[in-house]
């Protein structure tokens, strides 16, 4: 005899004015991942080309598998204003890494540049991850980029830095004004992920360092560390979909509950999906 999972949900979460709905109803409409894509993706992107961000800069989702591509990754977002990414889709920063002093060997990340082109000798001040433990001046000190953490790469830096015990901050000075290189290394418009310039992990300067809410475009087991449930519940504005009518609150929570019942590793992406790993409400 079938298990009914009839279940509905008391009230909405998170002021995302969800609806209840009937999961047993839910999970007949959308059973697994090719269903879902072709009954909710797939409708608010044919009558408009590049709604599904096929042309864009955003992930591509017009496709099964090009959804299924971005499972676990990290967001794409480009934009000329480091100001407006969103906490979720901050990148690692590069490593901080101190040579001399009481320090040397201390290693921290990046959250973000400032410069001070006005002073005789031009500083750049590069704020932390963590406090600097002691005082120092014209100590030596390397950028370390390990995106991939099998193989980081050190990048000597041509100057030095100057450091205040207790500070989340280090000012990197130079006796000449910065090469030409130097400069556009620390002070270029952003441009994530591209390695002529160092990366930053808070690029929008509100003293969290994104990469550490461990989130993802869409995150195996928890929608609320997706960044695509948080633009279609309009938790991240503009709301998704931009065009061809809203999803329907039985389509968001199959998503939801799609990206609820996936394993770690994403291998039961496309398949069936399990209803019953599924809260009530999300």
């Amino acid at each position: 005899m079938r298990r009914l999972i009839i279940v509905f949900a008391l009230a909405a979460c998170d002021g995302s004015g969800q609806k209840p709905v009937d999961v047993n109803k839910v999970a007949e409409e959308y059973p697994d991942f090719r269903a879902l894509h072709e009954t909710t993706v797939v409708p608010t992107c044919g009558p408009r080309g590049g709604v599904c961000h096929n042309s864009k800069q955003f992930p591509d989702l017009h496709t099964p598998d090009n959804m299924l591509a971005v499972v676990g990754a990290r967001c794409n977002q480009l934009t000329d204003d480091p100001h407006a990414i969103q906490d979720l889709c901050e990148p690692q920063g590069d490593l901080l890494l101190i040579k001399g002093g009481a320090d040397s060997g201390f290693k921290t990340r990046v959250g973000f540049v400032t410069t001070d082109g006005n002073s005789p000798i031009q500083t750049i001040t590069i704020t932390t991850h963590d406090a600097i433990p002691n005082s120092g001046s014209n100590l030596d000190f390397s950028i370390v980029r390990d995106t991939d953490p099998q193989s980081p790469v050190e990048l000597h830096i041509g100057a030095h830095l100057s450091t205040l015990a207790g500070q989340k901050q280090v000012q990197v000075t130079s006796m000449t004004t910065l090469t030409m290189g130097l400069n556009y290394f620390f002070t270029s418009g952003y441009m994530p992920g591209f390695t002529g310039q160092i990366i930053m992990g808070d690029p929008n300067q509100d003293g969290t360092f994104g990469f550490d809410l461990g989130g993802a475009l869409i995150k195996p087991g928890d929608p609320r560390k997706s960044f695509l449930v948080q633009r279609i519940l309009g938790i991240v504005p503009p709301k998704m979909p931009l065009a061809n009518g809203p999803l329907t609150d039985d389509q968001i929570y199959a998503i939801q509950c799609w990206i609820q019942q996936l394993a770690p590793d994403g291998s039961n992406a496309d398949g069936p999906i399990d209803y019953t790993k599924c809260p009530a409400s999300f």
